[in-house]
C-alpha cells in the first residue's frame, strides 16, 4: 500500500495535465504476464481510475499463454516469411 501510495503521488500530478482524460469512461489494467495474489498493473489502474472516478475493471481482457507466444517467435525466427502476418 505504502508503494502504491508512492506511485500515486508521482503519477497524479501527470494525470492532472491530460485534459483528454476527460473523455475516458473506464480504465483497463495491462493484462499480467504472471499470475500472482497482488497483480501491481491491477492495483494501480484502480487507484487512478479512484482518482479520476470512472469505472474500473479487470475482466474484460484475456491475456494469450504466455507458452503459445514463445512458440510464435520461434516460428518467426524460424520461418521468416512469416514475420509479414
Amino acid at each position: 500500500m505504502k508503494n502504491l501510495l508512492s506511485i500515486m503521488g508521482l503519477t497524479i500530478p501527470f494525470l492532472d495535465q491530460w485534459s483528454i482524460l476527460k473523455s475516458v469512461d473506464i480504465i483497463l489494467p495491462v493484462p499480467p504476464s504472471i499470475q500472482r495474489p497482488f497483480q501491481p498493473a491491477a492495483e494501480i489502474a484502480r487507484a487512478i481510475a479512484t482518482y479520476l472516478d470512472i469505472s474500473f475493471t479487470d475482466q474484460v481482457l484475456q491475456k494469450p499463454q504466455m507458452i503459445r507466444l514463445k512458440i510464435w517467435i520461434e516460428v518467426r525466427k524460424t520461418y521468416p516469411a512469416l514475420s509479414s502476418q
